[in-house]
């Protein structure tokens, strides 16, 4: 994305997403600036003590289809750190998220932005304009915008398909003739950060294999895995079995103790939630190059996603920074 003639691109460059690199986490770090291991939401999918079930973070459903306990998974008590929302409020700051019409009133966008008010668009044309509109209040004012789009169809046709880099020409285009220039039309003090959650790596369906298919072979696990299939945590019997995986693994991935991963700083710095290895398990599965591990077999009528994130690849972690201020 160019910076148009009188809008000042301050920076150009690329950041490091947060561990895993999931919606799920690095969202709520960016909407609280705490680590994945201080907030908790440190997974896709987590195995969540009140609810007794591997629930999905994202839509707050359990895994296995059944019904959560009525109060066990409430969004508005599962932080443990203040938003970003409200420190600025605590400031005398205004803020609003844009993002999709659907999202609106989801738990996750709960989970982030509590009553923050929340612009909800359909379109590329629609997101950029409301984005716009917004900037253009009077007063301190911070606005969160979230596009899902790319995220979307990288999942389904790969991050570097055709499709994929037609979206972000769109986008692009969207921003620029919606946001960027006119606000450079303006005379308004305002600042406009483009970055991203994560990244995504290609995972083609000849380098897949599933859990249950690993579990033949290295051990059946005591609880259902936890995470997403390049992240996966794992509860295993003993340091045995954990070697045993490793083995079965090989140079497609790495198996590590959550305990070592924890005091290595993977998951950002403490203090940690008290239930971080409880929701994630005690061994954490990470897959290297195209490679992923599936929670289930694939059925022969399914479609494989060609693209997955959660991993330490380069491709998963480096996400863009774009920063302009207009109106000094």
């Amino acid at each position: 994305m160019a910076a148009s003639a009188r809008g000042a691109l301050l920076t150009r460059g690329r950041l490091t997403s947060v561990f895993p690199s999931t919606t799920a986490a690095a969202l709520t770090s960016i909407q609280t600036g705490a680590s994945p291991g201080q907030h908790g939401i440190a997974g896709y999918t987590l195995y969540l003590p009140a609810a007794r079930r591997v629930v999905n973070m994202v839509q707050f459903t359990a895994v296995d289809g059944s019904t959560l306990p009525e109060r066990a998974v409430e969004p508005t008590r599962l932080l443990p750190v203040p938003t970003i929302y409200e420190r600025l409020a605590a400031l005398g700051v205004d803020s609003v998220v844009v993002s999709h019409l659907e999202y609106a009133r989801s738990p996750l966008t709960i989970l982030h932005s509590g009553e923050t008010p929340y612009r909800g668009h359909r379109t590329a044309a629609e997101f950029a304009w409301m984005l716009n509109n917004e900037a253009r209040r009077p007063g301190r004012r911070f606005i969160f915008g979230y596009w899902a789009g790319i995220d979307m169809l990288a999942h389904a046709y790969g991050p570097a398909s055709p499709e994929v880099k037609l979206e972000v020409r769109l986008i692009e285009e969207a921003l620029a003739q919606g946001l960027l220039s006119p606000l450079e039309r303006g005379s308004d003090d305002v600042v406009v950060i483009v970055t991203a959650d994560h990244g995504l790596a290609a995972t083609p369906k000849t380098a897949a294999e599933s859990l249950p298919q690993l579990a033949k072979r290295a051990g059946k696990l005591t609880r259902s895995p936890s995470g997403e299939r390049r992240a996966v945590g794992l509860v295993t019997t003993s340091a045995a079995q954990r070697s045993r995986w490793a083995q079965e693994i090989g140079e497609r991935g790495a198996v590590i103790a959550l305990g070592d991963a924890a005091s290595a700083g993977l998951f950002g710095p403490g203090p940690l939630h008290d239930e971080l290895e409880d929701r994630v398990g005690d061994t954490l599965l990470l897959a290297r190059g195209p490679h992923s591990f599936p929670f289930r077999p694939a059925r022969d009528d399914e479609t494989h996603a060609l693209g997955a994130h959660g991993s330490l690849t380069s491709d998963e972690m480096l996400v863009p920074l774009l920063a302009w201020r207009f109106g000094r």
